[in-house]
């Protein structure tokens, strides 16, 4: 590269993260768009992507969804009488995703996408669970043998090129994936079955695992990463309370989670490659009841009600009654999240929240 070259990609790359700490310093406000026109109801959203595609369940069926194609349901004719619940999108629009099937009793997992159709894979296994898939349409998730009564999970990684990789398999362990980035990186845990306390891991590309709280005894599981490799998810405290925490290389784990009430806990959900987070609090009321709710984090405005940063000028604000954040929660590049929830009719919503500040 040239002096001039490199002086110029320096600069711009200047402007991009002058740009985008100007973004991030007020908090967003978000609009809310139902997904229209879904095959049935109750629906769930599962998965999103950086172009804005949202996937998920509605009852037997799956469903594809974009702001400029609509809503596509995802059926296989061949299988009838079995459950299709897609989890993930990637960037192509390949969907990641389980077949149930009560006939044969067997759970294989699926790719899709528009041209191919079904790919499955995991007949043999009794349980095969995808829940992530990158660009390169590696997917990852847990299975169980079908003679493993225990149901003692592992981790895998799979693509139609390679087929299957158990993750650091340990004869004495149960491991689990949830999300993994195009460097093959992977956010999961692993736990020692005589211990049976679960710890954060990243499942490295090259083999191994990186233990993301070394040393500490309490629960954790990381539920999402991006593609720089930090891991968002939820580990116990000294309150024996779960807090969200976000894992970098370069600064470790560290909670995000800042209320301070014993009773106040939180799980991380997603994580975007402008550190943006969401995920689940739960807290418990004057009268003692427990209530759920939803968050948003960065690192400049904090730990936020995720509620409070509707748009009070979008008349669908006013009409959500009670979030499902257990589910389905994802925030991807440009800042959209994925959440499912009631509105005051009722009514199942699931729904996109687009940034429009």
């Amino acid at each position: 590269m040239s002096t001039y070259s490199a002086a110029t990609a320096a600069i711009r790359f200047a402007l991009t993260a002058l740009a985008s700490a100007s973004a991030l310093a007020a908090p967003p406000m978000y609009r809310i768009t139902v997904i229209p026109d879904l095959p049935a109801d109750p629906c769930q959203v599962l998965g999103l992507n950086d172009a804005g595609q949202a996937t998920g369940r509605c009852n037997e069926l799956s469903f594809i969804w974009s702001s400029t194609q609509g809503t596509q349901a995802v059926q296989d004719s061949r299988f009838p009488n079995s459950q299709l619940h897609a989890f993930a999108i990637n960037n192509q629009g390949m969907l990641a995703g389980m077949r149930y099937d009560s006939q044969t009793g067997r759970n294989p997992s699926f790719v899709w996408d528009a041209t191919n159709g079904f790919t499955y894979f995991g007949r043999r296994e009794k349980y095969n669970d995808a829940y992530g898939i990158n660009d390169l349409g590696v997917v990852v998730g847990e299975r169980a043998d079908s003679d493993n009564t225990d149901f003692v999970w592992k981790a895998y990684q799979w693509s139609a090129g390679t087929g299957y990789r158990l993750l650091t398999p340990h004869a004495d362990r149960r491991t689990l994936a949830t999300a993994v980035n195009n460097n093959g990186e992977v956010a999961g845990s692993i736990e020692k079955l005589s211990v049976g306390v679960t710890h954060a891991v990243r499942f490295e590309a090259g083999g191994g695992a990186t233990w993301l709280f070394p040393g500490q005894h309490g629960m954790s599981h990381g539920a999402a990463i991006n593609q720089l490799g930090h891991v968002a998810g939820f580990r116990e405290n000294a309150k024996h309370r779960f807090h969200a925490f976000v894992w970098t290389p370069q600064s470790g784990g560290f909670d995000i989670d800042d209320r301070p009430l014993p009773t106040d806990e939180s799980q991380a959900k997603g994580i975007n490659d402008s550190g943006q987070v969401v995920g689940k609090t739960t807290w418990v009321d004057a009268g003692g009841n427990t209530q759920e709710g939803v968050f948003y984090w960065d690192e400049t405005n904090g730990f936020l009600s995720l509620l409070a940063l509707l748009d009070p000028n979008d008349p669908l604000s006013g009409q959500l009654a009670e979030v499902q954040p257990d589910a389905g929660m994802n925030i991807n590049a440009s800042g959209q999240i994925t959440l499912n929830a009631y509105s005051t009719g009722s009514k199942s919503w699931a729904m996109v929240l687009t940034p429009v500040r």
